[in-house]
């Protein structure tokens, strides 16, 4: 025996060798004198993730586990705790092949471990699922139902607080594992516990969904309604419902499928499932035992007519959908009394308070008293119709009556029915509808239509939408008489408008001067204070004529844009533009309330009146310009000279006196290498204006990030320089806030324009501009600098480096090393980009490449983009098969990506075994020490490639 341990310890290769072939369980005991089994490896942190080590020693006693179950259970009994999941995952696997006594036992233990974690990794969830099923089938059935109940305990979102209320929706509580696992945990404990005891599994799931309720939505002042029917429409399966995304989703239909399951197996059973459901107060459990009965009421008869003939349930929107299923399994059994009794209340429709506050909050106004009566009528047809087909003869013919003018709901079990491939406002009339009909009788229409108050019925809105659809499929008829449109509310103008733009977009001709027209009388209305048109007439009507207008500049936009409107429109065009320019949105209120951290200013200045109008006038002096390339070349060394119109609108919006708007200036800086191009001097001599810099910070920033949205141009590079330096400068500072507001990042980009321009060789290495980019840039810029590099050396689309390009780079790369070796610490993450320049083919020298990638590992350095630098490897491994073994071997041990071996498998193999058969012993040598130190690490999957070792 002390041979054999002192062989086993000798080296990890014998180690792992003794323990996966150890067949005999005699080898138990004398281990465990020796202390093994006693110390599982610990998690062993790989930056900022943690590698979980196989346990070759819990391994051999898995294996064991049949042929000695109870000395297993005893060792595995006494095991210290670990967090090291493959040795729980072999626990249990070792459970699974004892007497289920055993596994109980076990079993236990990891419940209480199960308790202390927040996650269970990798397959923890599905190993301890197929537990549960394995100890009820062996007769422990309360070890199962433990397990199963600590398996799938939920808890609320610890992200979730009292103090902060949720932005949307409800905080979902959480389990210890991701949703798919759960669901198919759920599905594999349910199928054996309600066959076990149905009851007692009701009881489990049923308990679980209450607590999932209760942290989702805790009840409030006693209500114990749970808003279910608007994120689980339907309690069975169906289309309404979303797919079961969510914890409290897989557990409603756990604890449904638990009662049809025990009533289906028992139809006495009926009576006691109802009773356990609705002696919970969540609305959902209500709605569980009405499906219920829906399905197995014959068997509980009295049970399902008195629930029918509550009023309270009739009227409660929470269960209305499982009410009516129930209603048309049973109300035939309801006696006339009963009926009568339910449909009186009809009679009395409520007071409407709670509608005329709901309508107020949404549309901005009181409904009139003739809305609320139409809201009554609408109460009393939703209700009649969730029966229809099942009302006495005099209630059916009062239904009828009733929808004499107005059509009855399509899906009246449902309080909100979303059609397929469609959620939005709804229109009386489709487009081809509107299509249909002569202009005349269209316009006498939307003169005269008037909504039903409904807030979910048909609305001037939803009518737009389909108007403007009509006009895109058919601009030429439309635009014929487009102006006749221009006397009707905003809402419709402006749909006329929307979908003459659209039609743009799409590329479609129509004549012009009616459209221009109607477009004149819409900018001819007054301005509305900005701030007031905010927040009112959502889902109804427009406000005002603002959003009209904000059509108006759309639709020139995209005229100017794509050159569909005629050049001898021009004049025309601006006039109407330029009211635009004058348009009070965006305020300084409306920047207050919706820039800041909510909007950065170019998304602003898409959303905001003024600013599309801005963006308008750039793209109609481009606009003028293609055309006088075309007509009057002469005329382009002018610049503005040709167009002065725009010249004292861009003077005159920067002027911060007179337009503030970080908006605005976005404008100018998005635009500014095109504003260059058609005026250099104008943008040189106005650049110190469009970026003023410390003088007005923020106006400027709003310029500049917008500025560095754009690829970076010579002539505005060389006119900003300044801009740049001083960019450089702040670079500290302005990552250090990080407060962005939009997706892109202004400090990455900035880095990602010195790149290009230094590839360009606009920029010299030596540059100050360059040189202290790479001296104050924070880490996280730096290194994006360089991942920014390998990815335009990745893009295969990208045209080949010439030799002076491919030298700037190099020279890059040796002064980030030289940088490293100076500060390794500092500059660590840096040199790791270098796995993105190495994993792109074609670009840089192959020798250059592998020699500086040897340096970077050798010096123990991770590399980004790791699966592809093996992929590399495996590629070059023929004719490099030295040097590209000894980069994977130094590779292995200091690649932080779990499982990175696992998902480079393939390449992996190529490149050892290329290594392994070339000509060069020292590659041969490289690859059969990487075999070994891979077998010490649990690695299996290579095992076979030794043998071309030997061949």
């Amino acid at each position: 025996m002390q041979l054999a341990v002192a062989t086993i310890q000798k080296l990890k290769a014998n180690y792992t060798y003794f323990f996966a072939n150890n067949q005999s369980p005699d080898w138990i005991q004398p281990l465990r004198a020796h202390g093994y089994f006693k110390h599982p490896p610990t998690p062993e942190p790989v930056g900022d993730l943690v590698r979980f080590p196989p346990w070759p020693e819990s391994q051999y006693l898995v294996r064991m586990a049949p042929k000695a179950p109870d000395l297993v259970a005893s060792v595995l009994a006494e095991l210290p705790k670990t967090e090291n999941i493959y040795v729980h995952a072999d626990i249990v696997d070792a459970a699974r092949a004892m007497p289920g006594s055993l596994a109980a036992r076990l079993a236990k233990n990891e419940r209480k471990w199960i308790r202390s974690q927040k996650w269970l990794f990798w397959l923890l969830p599905d190993r301890y699922a197929d537990l549960v099923v394995y100890l009820a089938n062996q007769g422990e059935a309360n070890a199962a139902f433990d397990l199963a109940m600590t398996l799938l305990e939920v808890s609320p979102d610890p992200r979730a607080t009292q103090e902060e209320e949720p932005r949307f929706g409800t905080p979902e509580p959480v389990a210890r594992m991701d949703h798919w696992d759960y669901q198919r945990a759920i599905e594999k404990c349910l199928a054996i516990l309600t066959r076990v005891d149905g009851l007692r599994a009701l009881r489990l799931f049923a308990g679980l969904l209450e607590t999932a309720m209760n942290s989702a939505e805790p009840p409030r002042d006693g209500d114990y309604s749970d808003h279910s029917y608007i994120w689980r429409p339907a309690v069975e399966d169906h289309t309404q419902n979303e797919p079961e995304h969510s914890i409290r989703d897989a557990l409603v239909a756990a604890t449904r499928d638990a009662a049809e399951a025990l009533v289906r197996g028992d139809l006495t059973k009926a009576s006691a499932v109802v009773n356990e459901l609705e002696g919970r107060k969540r609305s959902i459990f209500q709605r569980i035992a009405l499906h219920t009965l829906a399905l197995y009421g014959a068997s509980a008869l009295d049970l399902a007519t008195v629930r029918l003939a509550d009023w309270a349930l009739f009227d409660e929107i929470n269960v209305r959908h499982e009410y009516v299923r129930l209603a048309q399994a049973h109300f035939k059994d309801l006696s006339e009394e009963q009926v009568e009794e339910l449909l009186r209340h009809l009679n009395t429709p409520p007071t409407m308070d709670n509608y005329r506050v709901n309508y107020a909050a949404m549309f901005g106004r009181v409904p009139s008293s003739e809305e609320v009566e139409q809201a009554k009528i609408g109460w009393q047809i939703e209700k009649l119709a969730a029966l229809r087909g099942l009302l006495p003869e005099r209630w059916q013919r009062r239904y009828e009556d009733l929808l004499a003018d107005r059509p009855g709901p399509k899906h009246p079990d449902f309080p909100a029915y979303m059609e397929s491939g469609y959620i939005g406002p709804n229109s009386p009339k489709s487009s081809q509808d509107i299509a249909a009909l002569a202009v005349d009788e269209l316009i006498d229409f939307l003169r005269s239509w008037k909504p039903s108050g409904d807030p979910f019925d048909a609305s001037p809105e939803g009518l737009g939408r389909q108007l403007a659809s009509a006009v895109e499929a058919d601009p030429p008829r439309f635009g014929r008489d487009a102006d006749r449109f221009k006397d009707l509310e905003p809402t419709y103008v402006r749909s006329v408008l929307d979908g003459f733009e659209s039609a743009v977009r799409a590329d479609q001709s129509f004549s012009w001067p009616k459209v221009l027209d109607l477009a004149e009388q819409v900018v001819g209305h007054p301005f509305e204070l900005d701030i007031d048109a905010d927040g009112t007439g959502l889902g109804e009507r427009d406000p005002g004529w603002r959003w009209a207008r904000g059509s108006v500049a759309n639709l020139l936009q995209e005229a100017f844009n794509r050159d569909r409107m005629p050049f001898g429109e021009r004049d025309r065009a601006w006039s109407i533009l330029r009211r635009v320019t004058e348009d009070p949105n965006p305020s300084p209120a409306h920047e207050a309330r919706y820039g800041g951290s909510n909007m950065d200013p170019l998304t602003l200045s898409l959303n905001t009146n003024r600013g599309k109008a801005m963006q308008a006038v750039v793209r109609y002096a481009l606009w003028v310009r293609r055309n006088d390339e075309r007509l009057h070349p002469e005329r382009l060394a002018s610049g503005f000279g040709a167009m002065p119109e725009v010249r004292e609108v861009l003077d005159s919006h920067l002027d911060a006196a007179t337009d503030p708007s970080v908006a605005i200036r976005a404008v100018y800086g998005q635009w500014f290498p095109w504003l260059a191009l058609i005026d250099p001097i104008w943008a040189r001599e106005n650049a110190g204006r469009i970026f003023p810099g410390s003088s007005a910070p923020e106006l400027s920033a709003a310029a500049w990030e917008s500025y560095l949205t754009n690829s970076p141009y010579d002539t505005p590079f060389e006119i900003l320089r300044p801009q740049y330096e001083a960019a450089v400068e702040q670079l500290p500072r302005v990552t250090a806030k990080n407060d962005r507001r939009s997706l892109h990042d202004p400090s990455e980009h900035l880095a990602e324009h010195l790149m290009i321009l230094l590839i360009r060789g606009r920029v010299a290495l030596d540059d100050g501009l360059v040189k202290r980019f790479f001296e104050i840039a924070p880490e996280k810029i730096r290194l994006h600098a360089l991942v920014f590099i390998g990815q335009l050396l990745r893009n295969n689309e990208a045209p080949a480096l010439t030799v002076a390009q491919s030298e700037r780079l190099e020279a890059l790369w040796q002064m980030r090393f030289a940088a490293f070796e100076a500060d390794p610490e500092k500059h660590k993450k840096e040199v790791g980009a270098f796995g993105w320049w190495f994993a792109s083919p074609g670009k840089l020298p192959e020798d250059w490449l592998m020699a500086r990638l040897l340096e970077v590992v050798g010096r123990e350095v991770p590399v980004d983009y790791a699966h592809g630098v093996i992929e590399r490897l495996a590629d070059l491994a023929p004719k490099q098969s030295y040097e590209a073994i000894r980069a994977l071997r130094l590779m292995v041990p200091i690649q932080e990506e779990p499982g990175l071996l696992v998902a480079s498998r393939e390449a992996t193999r190529r490149l050892i075994s290329a290594a392994a058969t070339s000509n060069d012993a020292r590659a041969r040598k490289e690859a059969s020490e990487l075999l070994n130190e891979l077998a010490a690490r649990g690695y299996s999957d290579f095992d076979d490639l030794a043998r071309d070792l030997t061949a």
